[in-house]
This record gives C-alpha cells, structure tokens and sequence, in this order.
C-alpha cells in the first residue's frame, strides 16, 4: 500500500482510498504520515473515505496532515433510530468513538459530506440533518459547519477554490435554498430544497439536448461575481 502511494504522490496522482475501522485506518494515516513531506499542500488533497471508528491516534494524526475526509452520518442518524445495528454488534467503547466530528472540525481537517450512494440518497440534507443531529451528541455540528462540508470544504478538496463560497471575483456558482438552512431545528433541515441555480452568472435551466445547446456551452464564458 505504502508503494502505491508513493508511486501516486511521484505522479502527481491524487487517491481517495476508503477505510472504516481501527486497523485501516491507522495503516492508512500511517503510510501518509510517513510519506507527509511527499504530499501537495496546495491544490486538490489526497483523501480518506469513510473515516469512521478510527482510534484516537489516529484522530491526532489526522488533524497534522494535509489530508481531506468524507462522512456520511445520515445513516448513522438511521441507525441510531431504526436499524440498531451498531447497538447489535458494536460494544459501546466502539461506538463512542464512531467519529469526533466536531473536534476534527474544530481542528481544521477539511471534512465532506456524501451520500455514499446507493446505500443512501444523494440528498445532501438527510447528511446535514445526520451532522446537526450526530450519534453522539457533543459532536454534534451548527447547521453553520454542515453546509461548510458540502461547500467551501469540497471546494479546497478539489483544488477549486475558486468556488465553495460568495466573494467578489469568486466563480457564480450558487443555489437558492427555499428557506434558511442556517435557522434549521432537528429534522426541519430535510425540508430544504434547491428553489434554483446559478452557474456561471447565469441562472441554470434544464437543456433539451440539442446541438445548439451543445455548441453554446462550448463557448460560453464563466461570469465572475
């Protein structure tokens, strides 16, 4: 594995490699902290995908790297309530340290929401309802830090800051929400939807497929705010 990474990081090659659990996850937080000088510190990160039950160590070394994280706590959010499958085969001392969410975001690692699709929806909010309402309660994140990780937060994983937040000279990609996700309680925030979106400046419609259609997006240039 140790390999493998190196040979990504000599080509410039960004990973995402997915790890749930102790043993993986340390491996894997193991060979980047070795390998630390070696990793970009600027443009898109390299990343982990998953990160759920790691051990404190490696919480701490996570914190050091510069190394993005993706979380899908909706299904645990699901869990809790409805399958209880962690209560059914995880000991507690396990589960208590499913994912310290608010201390890796506190401690400035770059955390992204997904949906882990199939095995959940794409919506974002059901995540977001799964932050603002976590397993564990003290780790809980302000609606505030929820959207952060399907916004700014993605955008710095990508390497593509010039989107994820509203600033002058920034990319106009944005959507509307139809209510304010910020002012959200408990479940209401699985409420939101996109009323519209805008890409580019412009206020995105669905295309028909034509050839034309083609052609103009081929030529169009960004709009900046």
């Amino acid at each position: 594995i140790k390999a493998k990474v190196k040979e990504a990081l000599d080509k410039n090659i960004r990973l995402s490699c997915h790890a749930i659990g102790e043993s993986a996850i340390d491996q894997i937080t193991e060979i980047y902290g070795e390998l630390e000088s070696l990793i970009p510190k600027t443009g898109a990160m390299m990343r982990i995908d998953h990160f759920e039950f790691p051990t404190q160590k490696a919480v701490e070394r996570i914190k050091k790297l510069p190394l993005a994280i993706t979380v899908q706590p909706g299904f645990s959010w699901i869990d809790k309530r409805f399958l209880k499958s962690y209560k059914q085969f995880l000991p507690e001392s396990i589960i208590a340290r499913q994912l310290p969410l608010k201390e890796l975001m506190n401690s400035g690692v770059c955390v992204c929401g997904s949906s882990d699709s199939p095995v959940q929806s794409v919506n974002p909010y059901e995540q977001m309802l799964g932050m603002v309402d976590f397993y564990i309660k003290e780790q809980s994140l302000t609606p505030y830090e929820a959207l952060k990780t399907y916004t700014v937060n993605p955008a710095k994983m990508l390497g593509e800051e010039n989107t994820g937040t509203l600033c002058v000279g920034k990319d106009a990609d944005f959507f509307v929400c139809d209510r304010d996700i910020l002012s959200c309680k408990g479940t209401d925030i699985t409420l939101c939807k996109a009323d519209y979106m805008v890409v580019r400046g412009k206020k995105y419609k669905n295309k028909k497929g034509t050839v034309t259609e083609l052609l103009r997006m081929l030529v169009t240039k960004p709009h900046k705010i």
